[in-house]
């Protein structure tokens, strides 16, 4: 069970539910964070759908923890999942703009066949 979104803490018994999805997610996510931050030489982060099986509670703080990160994190994600207006809080940041706050460039790929795609950027 994903006890904090905040502290970290997780704890698994022989009596816990099977983590979700989502939770899955947040856990891998996390261990590939902490070992690029621990790993003693900086190297860029890619993450690949990072937020297509979280709720809104838990994509906002993803969000603002890659921009934390205080390294290369480049995240990859389909249009659907990140949307402005996405979150539920009224006055709280998209995801999007949270991401763009910390973001050095964007750039969107869009698929013009099978064979083909353009790449803008965007920022």
């Amino acid at each position: 069970m994903l006890e904090s979104a905040t502290t970290g803490l997780v704890r698994y018994t022989n009596q816990s539910p099977m983590p979700s999805k989502g939770e899955k997610q947040i856990l891998g996510q996390s261990f590939v964070l902490a070992l690029t931050r621990f790993a003693g030489e900086e190297r860029p982060t890619f993450i690949d759908s990072p937020f297509m099986r979280l709720g809104e509670q838990y994509t906002t703080r993803i969000s603002e923890q890659l921009v934390e990160q205080g390294t290369q994190v480049m995240v990859l994600y389909q249009p659907d999942e990140l949307k402005p207006g996405m979150s539920g809080a009224q006055g709280a940041r998209d995801e999007i703009d949270i991401l763009k706050s910390g973001a050095a460039s964007e750039w969107e790929f869009t698929s013009v066949d099978e064979e083909q795609t353009t790449v803008t950027k965007v920022i």
